[in-house]
């Protein structure tokens, strides 16, 4: 009993403090167990890791306000509304976002690294009809996401210090067929906006 309180009221937080600091580690663990890094030598879909790349964009592209990146398929700029998931593309990202339209001059970003993502993609419709089978009891394969898998390239640049990545992204498909996207399927992605080159 301490200012009349039961010893246990007290003790609480230090419970809590111990849970949450568990959760805390497992949370981190889990985000570094997604993020690999790639010994020099070793291949990200078909680019080798530790080979000098950089990013030429050929023409200014601009940031929507709001927005934190441009969305580029088929060569040519897009909005996120009229992206076509089931096809490769990339989107050059900045640090925040945009007060303003932020126009990106032309120019070349030199790549620091990679890092591969995947991104579970579960649409809102199949999650009702999961929702729904299940209760029916019919819960087969109703409920089953698609994956997105891509690459970011990390870029540095001595003209502009805001320029975060270069995102390029593999056609969404099921878990099993996903696949990083490859140099073809970049190149075409990028088109006449920007390519991926040796210094």
């Amino acid at each position: 009993m301490f200012l009349g309180v039961p010893a246990m009221v007290w003790r609480k937080p230090r419970v809590l403090r111990g849970v949450m600091g568990v959760a805390l580690l497992l949370v981190t663990a889990i985000l570094a167990a997604c993020t690999v890094r790639y010994p020099s030598g070793s291949v990200v879909g078909d680019i080798p890791v530790g080979e000098p790349l950089v990013l030429v964009l050929k023409r200014p592209v601009t940031v929507p306000v709001g927005h934190s990146r441009v969305f580029i398929q088929g060569g040519r700029v897009v909005s996120r509304r009229r992206l076509d998931r089931y096809r490769p593309h990339c989107n050059l990202e900045i640090d925040g976002l945009a007060g303003e339209n932020e126009v990106i001059p032309a120019g070349h970003f030199r790549v620091t690294r990679l890092q591969t993502l995947r991104e579970e993609v579960v649409t809102r419709a199949a999650v009702i009809l999961y929702a729904a089978l299940d209760i029916a009891g019919m819960d087969d394969d109703a409920g089953q996401s698609t994956l997105i898998r891509g690459i970011h390239f990390w870029l540095e640049s001595t003209s502009r210090s805001d320029i975060r990545r270069l995102t390029c992204h593999g056609a969404e498909d099921d878990p099993q067929r996903a696949e990083l996207p490859t140099r073809a399927e970049i190149a075409r992605a990028l088109g006449d906006v920007a390519v991926l080159v040796r210094p």
